[in-house]
């Protein structure tokens, strides 16, 4: 990926798609380790 000139808002929405991304993550660590127990 190519990063233009780093405008602020650009930043910002890539930011929020990191912070979405990781909290997908986490849920889905959680779901696999629920699973390993309850299943």
């Amino acid at each position: 990926m190519v990063a233009s000139d780093n405008s602020p808002e650009e930043y910002e929405v890539n930011d929020k798609a990191k912070k979405m991304f990781d909290f997908l993550n986490d849920i889905v660590d959680l779901y696999e380790v629920y699973s390993d127990k309850y299943v």
